[in-house]
C-alpha cells in the first residue's frame, strides 16, 4: 500500500494512526491519497446513511461522507481522503476502516473489526462490540507472551482451506481505567475523546498467522469468566464485524469467511467491572485457551 499526503498536519494524522505500518520496497497494489480537497460528492442521494457518515456505492466505485467534513472516494485501487476540516486525526481514522475494506477486497482480503495475537505461529481472532474490550485483551496478551497483530482491524485471506490472519498496523490504543500497569507501557494520545493510551509500534506483529479460534467478548460480573460459545453465535458476529456487510454485492465473498470462521474453536469471554482485575483475568483465560488450542492441533 502507498500512502501519500499533502501538508504536515495530514501526515502526523496519519502516522499517529498507522504508525505500526512496516516500509515496504514491494510494488503498492492499492494506495490511499490524503489530500486537501475531498473529492466531489454524487448528485443522486446516499445509497445508504449511518449516524455519522453517508456512504454512495456504484459498481466498484465507493463514496463516503464523515460528519466532520472529510470524504473519500475509492476506485480502481486508489482511495482519495480530503475535505475541509479542522480535525485531520478524526477524519482520516473514521474513514480508514471502509476505505481500506474496499481497497482490501477486490484483492480477496477481507478486513474484519477483530483484535488478533498470535503465539507459536497460531492466532487468535478477539470479536466484539466497539467498548467491548478488544484493546484490553490485546494488551493482557502483550503481557503475557503473545504477539499482537492489531486490536481493532484484522485481514483475512485463505490460503487453500485454511483462514490466516495478518494485521493492520494501527497503533494499539488502550483505555486510560486500566491502571499504572497500562500506563507504564505507553503514553496518552493527544486530543483523543476517549482518553486512551498508545502502546509503542514495535510490539505489533508483521505476517500471516494460522487462524485456530475465536473470542467473543461481553461483559460480565466476574473477571476472566470463559465458557464455549455456538457457532451459529459467531457466524452472526463476524457477518456483522465485516465493514461491507450493509452491500449485497459483497455478500457472496463474505460468507465463505463467516462460514469458516464459525467452524473454528470458540470461546464467550467476559470482561468484569474491576478495571484492578480486568487485565489478570484476560491473561488466565489466554493461557487457558492457549493450552486446548495446543491439544487439539
Amino acid at each position: 500500500m502507498l500512502l501519500e499526503t499533502s501538508g504536515d498536519d495530514r501526515s502526523a494524522a496519519v502516522a499517529a494512526l498507522l504508525g505500526g505500518i512496516a516500509t515496504s520496497e514491494t510494488p503498492p497494489a492499492v494506495s490511499i491519497r490524503y489530500e486537501d480537497r475531498g473529492p466531489e460528492l454524487p448528485a443522486r442521494p446516499p445509497n445508504r446513511t449511518y449516524a455519522d457518515m453517508r456512504v454512495w456505492s456504484d459498481d466498484d466505485t465507493l463514496v463516503l461522507q464523515y460528519a466532520n467534513g472529510t470524504r473519500a472516494r475509492v476506485a480502481g485501487g486508489v482511495a482519495h481522503i480530503g475535505g475541509d476540516t479542522a480535525d485531520f486525526a478524526l477524519g482520516f481514522a473514521r474513514l480508514f476502516h471502509p476505505v481500506i475494506a474496499h481497497l482490501l477486497a477486490a484483492h480477496d482480503r477481507l478486513v474484519l473489526h477483530a483484535a488478533a495475537v498470535e503465539r507459536d505461529a497460531a492466532a487468535l481472532l478477539v470479536m466484539g462490540a466497539t467498548g467491548s474490550g478488544k484493546s484490553t485483551v490485546a494488551l493482557a496478551a502483550a503481557e503475557s507472551g503473545w504477539t499482537v497483530l492489531g486490536d481493532d482491524l484484522a485481514v483475512l485471506r485463505f490460503a487453500g482451506a485454511e483462514l490466516e490472519v495478518a494485521g493492520v498496523g494501527r497503533r494499539l490504543a488502550f483505555p486510560p481505567n486500566l491502571g499504572a500497569r497500562a500506563e507504564r507501557r505507553g503514553s496518552p494520545i493527544e486530543g483523543d475523546a476517549r482518553g486512551r493510551w498508545m502502546l509503542p509500534s514495535e510490539r505489533l506483529a508483521v505476517g500471516w498467522f494460522p487462524v485456530v479460534g475465536v473470542v467473543l467478548l461481553k461483559h460480565s460480573s466476574a473477571d476472566g469468566s470463559l465458557q464455549r460459545c455456538e457457532a451459529e453465535e459467531v457466524f452472526d458476529i463476524a457477518l456483522d464485524a465485516f465493514a461491507p456487510v450493509a452491500d449485497a454485492r459483497r455478500l457472496r465473498q463474505i460468507l465463505p469467511y463467516c462460514a469458516a470462521i464459525a467452524r473454528l474453536s470458540g470461546w464467550e469471554l467476559g470482561l468484569g467491572v474491576d478495571v484492578a482485575t480486568r487485565l489478570d483475568g484476560a491473561a488466565r483465560r489466554l493461557v487457558d485457551i492457549a493450552a486446548t488450542v495446543a491439544m487439539a492441533r
